[in-house]
């Protein structure tokens, strides 16, 4: 079916107090990071945007992809947590934040896994991996795989632990991306959230005991999670989520920041994001159904015109000050017409981003004008062209 293609910029105008190009401005964290992004986990609406394209080094934080690869595969079926294994020489010998392995240990898959998520152990990351693939290259190609699975078009994995190799390359994400792994891993894996209610990991049958690197937790209210990542190449990152709750509407936030400086200032930049959003954020009508017309006029029709209607009203999380554009697109008119009758789409676009895709259908019943009415109708015209051509 041929498209028309008819553009509307309907600017909705709402309550102006921040824009999403200059919220920066409060902390000036564009300058002091090199990547942030805050969005709405149920939508996967996308609130403050900084260089979120760009992959980027990203250190630990690759232990959400080795967690999420791991469970999938205990969702399969071809692990369980309780199956024991035994700890390599390759596993145990692994540099930076460690579960303190020794070769030859037998641990549980269940222990392993506290000690990639509570105490980021990059040791238990290798473990893993062998135990899940047989080899942590195994492994880093299931990783990419899942990436793959995820549109995650600007990741790129090369080991299980996030550490920067000999070569100096490393595990890259942009940090869209990694709010996207977050988003997904938490809709299918909730429990992940569990691990960040673990203060202080202990593993008494080794007499092992350390404190999580999770930060912000019991600080900032709302916030279950969720990784933290460091190396000299990827600087200090975090991706965070927070429960919190505006009238009788629950949100979750998924917040990622990459590149801080020092671990003081990565927290406190994120306590600026998440604060920031806790006070802007609303549940915005952005399409109501009832007051959105578009009336085509036409000779075809009985009536000499055709209204079109928005299907449904459109809701969603946003901040105070994002504007929205509609886009209308429409079929070729074909009378008759029922009413209810898909006549074409309607983008609703923040910026470049399409928010949502609303049907634009007919009003009511249009039937077909009777040759006499369209041939009156047409008449007037030819005397415009006329008067036109001979002035």
């Amino acid at each position: 079916m041929k498209i028309k293609k008819i553009l509307l910029t309907l600017t909705l105008v709402f309550s102006i107090l921040f824009t999403t190009t200059s919220s920066y401005a409060i902390f000036d964290i564009e300058k002091k990071t090199k990547s942030s992004v805050v969005g709405d986990f149920d939508s996967g609406a996308l609130f403050i945007m900084e260089n979120i394209d760009e992959p980027l080094p990203i250190a630990s934080i690759s232990k959400l992809m080795t967690y999420f690869v791991l469970k999938d595969n205990i969702a399969s079926g071809k692990l369980k947590m309780e199956d024991e294994v035994e700890i390599s020489k390759t596993a145990a010998s692994t540099e930076g934040s460690s579960l303190d392995l020794f070769p030859g240990d037998k641990m549980k898959i269940k222990d392993l896994v506290d000690g990639l998520m509570v105490v980021s152990g990059n040791d238990a990351a290798v473990a893993i991996a062998e135990a899940v693939a047989g080899s942590e290259k195994e492994f880093v190609n299931l990783m990419n795989e899942k990436a793959k699975e995820l549109s995650l078009t600007n990741s790129t994995f090369i080991n299980a632990s996030g550490l920067t190799d000999s070569s100096g390359e490393a595990n890259k994400m942009s940090s869209k991306d990694i709010f996207e792994m977050a988003r997904a891993l938490i809709q299918k894996y909730p429990e992940v959230l569990e691990f960040s209610k673990i203060r202080v990991l202990e593993q008494p049958f080794r007499k092992f005991k350390r404190e999580s690197t999770i930060p912000l937790v019991g600080e900032v209210e709302g916030v279950d999670g969720l990784k933290t990542g460091y190396t000299d190449e990827a600087g200090y990152c975090l991706v965070s989520t927070m429960k919190t709750k505006k009238g009788n509407t629950d949100f979750r936030i998924i917040s990622v920041l990459m590149g801080a400086k020092t671990k003081e200032e990565r927290n406190q930049y994120m306590k600026d994001l998440l604060d920031f959003v806790k006070k802007n954020i609303e549940t915005k009508k952005i399409l109501d159904a009832s007051s959105y017309i578009k009336r085509i006029k036409t000779n075809k029709s009985k009536l000499g015109y055709v209204d079109i209607v928005a299907a449904k009203d459109v809701e969603r999380i946003s901040l105070k000050n994002i504007s929205y554009e509609l886009e209308a697109s429409y079929s070729k008119i074909k009378l008759p017409i029922k009413k209810g009758e898909k006549f074409g789409e309607l983008k609703i676009k923040n910026s470049e981003e399409v928010i949502d895709t609303v049907d634009l259908v007919a009003k009511e019943d249009y039937q077909k004008a009777s040759i006499f009415t369209r041939l009156v109708r047409f008449v007037p015209s030819i005397f415009k062209t006329l008067e036109i051509i001979l002035p």
